[in-house]
């Protein structure tokens, strides 16, 4: 993605370059809002496990937070996206409602869980065309 504009002016250069970065950073806000969702969703279940409870957490008093900073992560990367391009934005909103969706339900089904882990990679891909053409 980064490497795409190596010949041209400089302005364009620079502008495929900023995109580029642009595109890795709404991805990076995606995936992070997702993470955090995710953990969020996880943490009693993770309490009860034998191996996960080891593991450290942010305590129960800061989860508020990490909701308030998933919300925003996953606001700031659709809004950018949709800034950057349309066809990006809705790639990264098709992005966060799929690994939402298996955050929920989708990974207690089995092969489906690996499908649609295997489906989040590919939209990264397809951003990532979305940027480049």
């Amino acid at each position: 993605m980064f490497g795409q504009r190596r010949s041209g002016t400089a302005e364009e250069v620079l502008v495929a370059v900023a995109g580029a970065i642009a595109g890795f950073v709404c991805f990076c806000l995606a995936s992070s809002a997702i993470y955090i969702f995710n953990d969020i969703i996880d943490r009693e279940a993770d309490r009860s496990h034998p191996e996960k409870r080891r593991r450290l957490s942010l305590p129960a008093r800061w989860a508020s937070a990490r909701q308030r900073r998933c919300r925003l992560s996953a606001r700031s990367a659709d809004r950018r996206g949709v800034v950057l391009d349309g066809g990006f934005g809705r790639v990264i909103v098709g992005y966060i409602v799929l690994m939402a969706l298996y955050s929920l339900v989708l990974k207690r089904a089995m092969i489906l869980d690996c499908v649609v882990i295997s489906i989040g990679f590919c939209l990264r891909a397809v951003a990532a065309l979305w940027q480049l053409r």
